[in-house]
């Protein structure tokens, strides 16, 4: 599953909530801002460091913790387990539960 348009103002919600109780500063909250704008919606599992893709593909399981991560990697081929709450309306709807529900779901590779 790619970063849906409708994701991205969650997302950048989520990211200035999360600035403003780091701090009070107006600038900084700009520059979070920015850098939230500029990667929404590019997120790619294939652009991850050859170390990380390595050990990733050895891994006989992986545990993925967070939306961001089951956006990322629903669609890869491997036994993944997804941990996370449904904070996105597409999100919720593309797995098929209630907005703000706590989810484990199970992927597994198909054999071949």
């Amino acid at each position: 599953m790619k970063t849906f348009l409708d994701c991205v103002p969650c997302f950048i919600r989520q990211a200035l909530d999360a600035v403003r109780l780091a701090t009070s500063d107006n600038i900084t909250h700009e520059r979070v801002l920015r850098g939230v704008m500029d990667a929404a919606g590019r997120m790619n599992f294939k652009e991850c460091s050859d170390v990380f893709r390595r050990q990733f593909d050895k891994a006989d399981l992986v545990i993925s913790k967070g939306q961001g991560n089951y956006e990322t990697l629903s669609d890869v081929e491997k036994n993944i387990f997804f941990i996370l709450k449904a904070k996105c309306p597409v999100i919720a709807q593309h797995i098929g539960c209630d907005l703000g529900s706590l989810i484990i779901i199970s992927r597994r590779k198909e054999a071949a």
